[in-house]
């Protein structure tokens, strides 16, 4: 008798600049892409841990020059971000967050979006009154 293949579970993709890790905004005008001043977007972060208790794959990935990877992932580990890899540019995933996709700073109802993508209902987290989710 054949074993029953086991289901993957599901990949999300989070980005890393303005989605995971706040936009650090100075009035320096020039900041190298490699110091990474931003602090996590708290909703993103939790949502990920969330996420990653309930069986998902959490893959952060990010547009930045390949070098930065000791920067990212010191600045993942500095903040507690649960991950299971970090890669440069897009890949294939499930669903992914993302703040010119599904926008968590803009979209109040991202959690249900991101639940309608991959067609698996997720722990959500609550809203402080006041606070877009």
């Amino acid at each position: 008798m054949r074993k029953k293949k086991s289901a993957r579970p599901p990949v999300i993709g989070v980005d890393f600049d303005g989605t995971l890790c706040q936009i650090f905004k100075s009035n320096v005008p020039y900041i190298p892409k490699s110091v990474i001043r931003g602090k996590p977007n708290k909703n993103v972060v939790e949502a990920c841990r969330r996420y990653r208790r309930s069986g998902c794959r959490i893959v952060v990935y990010t547009s930045r020059w390949w070098g930065d990877y000791h920067w990212l992932k010191q600045w993942l580990d500095k903040y507690d971000v649960p991950y299971d890899d970090i890669v440069p540019g897009k890949f294939k995933a499930d669903a992914f967050i993302d703040d010119t996709t599904v926008n968590p700073s803009l979209d109040r109802d991202w959690e249900d979006r991101l639940c309608t993508i991959l067609g698996k209902d997720l722990p959500r987290g609550k809203c402080p009154e006041g606070q877009k989710s």
